[in-house]
């Protein structure tokens, strides 16, 4: 999902999408298409454009990739991003993987993500400190391997910190559009992605037959978030610290 404003980082988006600010001089865009470009079992991109669509084609013209990677337009980019996401599903295989466009992972940690996928997996951590703004998890008590109860930023119980990539394979595609299905429905335009891992764990929680999304252990690999000016400079200090970061 790349078709957000990035307003947080003021004046660097004005006129520039979020996609292209660089970071350790590599825009955001590049660093998602070098991490598919080096993992075999990823087929394909789907990238979701909105603010300075132009600028984001162009971007992508000019780059030579040997995976296919599809460009889809998100209309209605001022809302929240679930509607990037609502986009995005509609050209998306049996199986896929959502992340933004704003995360950079490890090759490592893509992997060990790659090889739990089952069904519906909320990729989550639990070794940082989790802010006010970071989307929380709570899971459900006792469960073996752990799934999700709750989804939110404004939880005050929790158990995990959600870290912006969900895995969804065939087991779990059609309970995970389902659930898109009843967000979209509600018609809510603040909506966000995560509440379909919400409602799909709201449903669970009423229907046994249903599974709630898997939470799937990223702790200690270490991931980058560009959210802010802070955040970018902090990318940019780690990525130049530690050259091995991103493998």
């Amino acid at each position: 999902m790349a078709a957000g404003f990035g307003s947080r980082l003021k004046d660097r988006t004005k006129a520039l999408p979020k996609a292209l600010i660089e970071v350790a001089g590599e825009t955001l865009l590049d660093r998602v298409l070098d991490r598919a470009e080096a993992l075999d079992w990823i087929e394909r991109v789907i990238v979701v454009t909105g603010f300075e669509r132009d600028k984001m084609l162009a971007q992508l013209d000019a780059r030579v990739t040997e995976k296919p990677v599809v460009e889809l337009f998100n209309a209605d980019y001022q809302k929240g991003n679930f509607y990037s996401l609502t986009t995005g599903l509609a050209e998306v295989g049996e199986s896929f993987l959502l992340s933004n466009v704003d995360h950079i992972y490890p090759l490592r940690l893509m992997e060990h993500v790659r090889a739990q996928f089952r069904g519906v997996g909320a990729i989550c951590d639990s070794d940082r400190p989790l802010l006010s703004d970071c989307m929380k998890v709570l899971a459900q008590p006792g469960s073996t391997p752990p799934r999700v109860q709750r989804i939110d930023k404004g939880l005050t119980e929790h158990d995990w910190g959600y870290i912006g990539m969900t895995a969804v394979t065939a087991e779990g595609r059609d309970a995970y559009m389902a659930a898109a299905a009843r967000v979209q429905a509600r018609g809510n335009e603040k909506a966000w992605a995560e509440m379909v891992l919400g409602d799909l764990a709201q449903r669970a929680s009423e229907d046994e037959r249903v599974e709630a999304p898997l939470i799937i252990d990223a702790s200690g690999f270490g991931w980058l978030e560009v959210d802010d000016g802070e955040d970018l400079a902090k990318a940019e200090a780690t990525l130049a610290e530690q050259p091995d970061f991103l493998r």
